[in-house]
């Protein structure tokens, strides 16, 4: 897997097969070497229209009803399934080797969309304005860093209800990195790099440090290979580049973190689903 998005309404992992060739069935310029050539989506219930894949072949997936739409660009090739009622999941092949029709039920047979298994994170916040609600989770890189977005009317991949989008809204992220390092530094002295996150703060009433030249952003090493940073801006204006400054105060938010009992012991984590609403 090389990432996972999750929103309110669908899930999505990024893959690429071990044996790839990055052959396309159409001509593709500048996607000679995709990051992800086979993409799988779970769609929630009503979060996904039929119509266009009732279209192609019939074929039975998993024991129930889907079609296989043969590759075609920029779509590939697309298998499409039923997995409860009104609920719809995709396995899309963006070259040959993942667009054969084999080779994506070999990968929807590797799904399982009525199983859950819950996000963890070291903390919880135990306050988070109304207006920026959780907008998705995003996991990628061999570190295996997750981040979560507070947004309430962003202008990202996903988008959250509409009603949580009366009127533009502060941004948050908060990313989980598998490392040692803030991995955020300034190269100085011909060449040698200078931590930036250098001012002390208390975030959950541990110590941490804001960046020194960003005042709303933070960085904390909550324990050997964990990292925490986060990241508060203002409303999403065009392209989406921050508006103007955020209403809310990032040290406000840190003082509303809540670490798990033992944040060396990932069993002890939160789900993200209990307090991120």
């Amino acid at each position: 897997m090389l990432a996972r998005d999750i929103a309110h309404d669908r899930q999505t992992l990024d893959l690429q097969p071990s044996d790839e060739t990055f052959e396309f069935p159409n001509e593709c310029r500048g996607c000679n070497h995709p990051p992800a050539t086979a993409i799988l989506t779970v769609y929630a219930r009503g979060a996904y229209d039929p119509v266009a894949v009732r279209t192609g072949q019939p074929v039975t997936v998993n024991g129930g009803d889907g079609f296989f739409l043969s590759p075609r660009w920029p779509a590939g090739a697309v298998l499409a399934w039923q997995y409860g009622k009104n609920a719809w999941a995709t396995a899309q092949g963006r070259s040959k080797t993942a667009g054969d029709l084999d080779r994506l039920l070999q990968l929807a047979a590797q799904v399982h969309p009525t199983e859950r298994t819950p996000v963890r994170f070291p903390l919880s916040l135990a306050t988070l304005p109304a207006d920026m609600p959780l907008s998705s989770v995003d996991s990628w890189g061999a570190n295996v860093q997750t981040t979560l977005s507070f947004d309430g009317c962003g202008d990202g991949k996903f988008a959250v209800p509409v009603a949580a989008c009366a009127r533009p809204s502060d941004r948050l992220s908060i990313r989980l990195s598998r490392s040692d390092e803030f991995s955020s530094y300034r190269v100085v002295n011909g060449g040698q790099r200078r931590e930036v996150y250098t001012v002390p703060v208390k975030i959950g009433g541990i110590e941490g440090y804001l960046h020194e030249d960003h005042v709303n952003e933070a960085a904390i090493k909550v324990v050997p290979g964990v990292v925490v940073v986060f990241v508060l801006s203002g409303p999403s204006g065009q392209e989406g580049v921050s508006a103007g400054p955020p209403a809310n105060r990032l040290e406000d938010i840190l003082a509303n973190v809540r670490w798990a009992p033992d944040p060396g012991n990932e069993t002890t984590w939160p789900a993200v689903s209990e307090w991120a609403k």
